[in-house]
């Protein structure tokens, strides 16, 4: 009980920022003398400080005077994103803020030994920037794409990272790094944890988060839970088909979504626009090197105005809003939050969406919906991970209870294959 009700407290004093124990006592339902003893302890443990905000000195019972707060370099968590084309690792406090980033360029072909190197040395050389941050890490999580085991750490395929089969993530890092725990999580699971996190009032919503990396996904939050499908491989929306006699897409089939909207068909879209005499101050800026043509650019580009980047991105939106109509159209939230790559293309991302939910969703559903672009942008997935990470402090510990009987969708099939003998 002593577990839970710190984490109680923690929880809500994270929430508020800063709280008094008569507050305390209010929001998690204790008794006065229970948060007094559990504030002191966790004060003694240097989890929590006191400071002189007085905004909470109006509460009429408890202790007056003196507010409560998270001691935001109480622990530190080192986090690492991996995603096909790019390295982002980070050392962050209990806030959140960011106290070391390092960011390095992939090749998504490269093997798994190789990446894995890159992620040590980098996490490495941030932390021998201070020498205090090593002993104060809670652990290290990791975001990656694809099917991963969560439970024992492996990363296990990724249709964007050909080369990555059954790479043992905890195993390695933990040999070479010294460090415990670590832990690893989805994506676009992480990215969701990061919105969660940056408002705990949307635990009152049901909330569809769309990333968008070098692939795109979506993930589930509903009234703060998160969704996760029975192997982790929930919100392959770019996996979902969109034209059946499409082209053929890196997982195997044909027409994907992700295909009309990934970095590669991007660039292709300006490609072939070039070779037609078009896009020529695209071509411009990229130095005359088809080569060299990016998302981003073609973003920068859409942004000041040139009308033959704005048609790519305006049709890229169309698919990605047509996907999510979909979406929404099933599992009716309160809003969707696009994550990822959005610096140059927010607000042309935005308008397109709201026309094609404005065409396609039911009258009711879309009165109910709100679209949103996240501020951490390409970083979600990175933040995301930095709060698995703290989940040690502030999540509430799973309770388990004895089953009298284990059910398995095995047990269910043997249980009906006996059924059918009998009525036959």
């Amino acid at each position: 009980m002593k577990r839970v009700n710190s984490k109680l407290v923690l929880e809500s004093v994270f929430r508020a920022d800063s709280i008094s124990r008569a507050e305390l006592a209010r929001r998690t339902g204790l008794q006065p003398a229970t948060v007094g003893n559990t504030v002191a302890r966790l004060l003694n443990q240097g989890i929590l400080i006191e400071t002189n905000d007085q905004k909470n000195s109006n509460a009429k019972a408890g202790r007056p005077g003196l507010a409560i707060q998270i001691n935001k370099e109480f622990r530190l968590v080192l986090a690492a994103d991996i995603e096909p084309d790019r390295l982002r690792l980070a050392i962050m406090n209990m806030h959140l803020d960011t106290l070391a980033y390092a960011e390095y360029g992939l090749n998504r072909f490269d093997h798994a030994d190789k990446i894995m190197e890159l992620v040590i040395s980098g996490c490495e050389s941030l932390l021998s920037a201070n020498d205090s941050w090593r002993d104060k890490l809670i652990g290290m999580s990791v975001s990656l794409p694809g099917y991963i085991d969560v439970e024992n750490g492996i990363a296990c395929s990724s249709t964007n990272m050909p080369n990555w089969h059954n790479v043992k993530i905890i195993e390695m890092l933990t040999s070479a790094l010294k460090i415990r725990p670590v832990k690893i999580g989805k994506s676009i699971h992480l990215a969701a944890l990061s919105e969660k996190w940056r408002r705990p009032e949307i635990c009152d919503r049901n909330v569809l988060c769309l990333v968008l990396r070098t692939g795109i996904g979506v993930a589930l939050l509903t009234k703060g839970t998160l969704y996760s499908g029975a192997s982790h491989l929930d919100g392959e929306i770019g996996h979902t088909i969109v034209d059946i006699n499409g082209a053929e897409c890196e997982c195997g089939n044909r027409g994907c979504l992700e295909n009309f909207i990934s970095p590669k068909s991007i660039r292709k879209r300006a490609k072939d626009m070039t070779e037609q005499g078009r896009a020529q101050e695209l071509l411009k800026a990229a130095e005359g090197d088809v080569r060299l043509i990016t998302p981003e650019l073609i973003y920068r580009l859409a942004n000041r105005g040139d009308t033959d980047c704005i048609e790519i991105v305006r049709d890229v939106a169309k698919y990605l809003g047509l996907a999510t109509a979909n979406l929404v159209q099933v599992l009716n939230p309160h809003e969707v939050v696009i994550c990822g790559s959005i610096d140059m293309s927010g607000d042309i991302l935005l308008e397109e969406i709201n026309s094609m939910f404005d065409k396609l969703l039911l009258p009711k559903t879309r009165g109910d919906v709100e679209i949103t672009l996240s501020p951490y942008k390409d970083r979600a997935s990175l933040y995301g991970a930095s709060v698995m990470g703290l989940g040690e402090l502030f999540e509430l510990p799973n309770l388990s209870f004895p089953s009298k009987q284990t059910f398995t969708a095995t047990k269910f099939r043997e249980k009906k294959m006996k059924m059918d003998n009998l009525a036959v």
